[in-house]
């Protein structure tokens, strides 16, 4: 339920790659309308308010014995909560991620996970 693939990396090295869905598909959480021009400055940086989120779409009613990985934002929302169906890619510096290697060009980003974060407990 993510808009792009994820890779998740077992302990013995091989991996299994798991597929966006259809353009459109994936569950997303709705941004309510906020003005985001900047509301002040701190040392001449500009600072923007927080976003406000709403409800969360696309995402599948809870149907036994599924799993559907989402982002963690979504994974974070209200309606998520207590989920036993949503996990999110573990990407934190602590969840053991695999990075593509400094000369990559997509140096730094995340190119497998080695564990799933569970849905907060309502």
């Amino acid at each position: 339920m993510t808009p792009h693939d994820i890779v998740f990396q077992n302990p013995d090295g091989s991996q299994v790659t798991f597929p966006k869905p259809e353009a459109g598909k994936d569950a997303r959480v709705d941004t309510l309308p906020v003005a985001r021009e900047a509301m002040g400055e701190i040392d001449g940086m500009a600072v923007a308010p927080y976003p406000v989120y709403g409800g969360v779409t696309n995402l599948p009613a809870f149907s036994e014995g599924y799993m559907n990985i989402v982002s963690s934002i979504v994974l974070g929302q209200a309606g998520c909560r207590g989920r036993t169906d949503l996990v999110a890619p573990g990407t934190g510096p602590k969840d053991g991620a695999i990075r593509f290697p400094i000369d990559h060009p997509q140096k730094g980003q995340v190119q497998a996970v080695t564990r799933w974060i569970a849905a907060p407990k309502a």
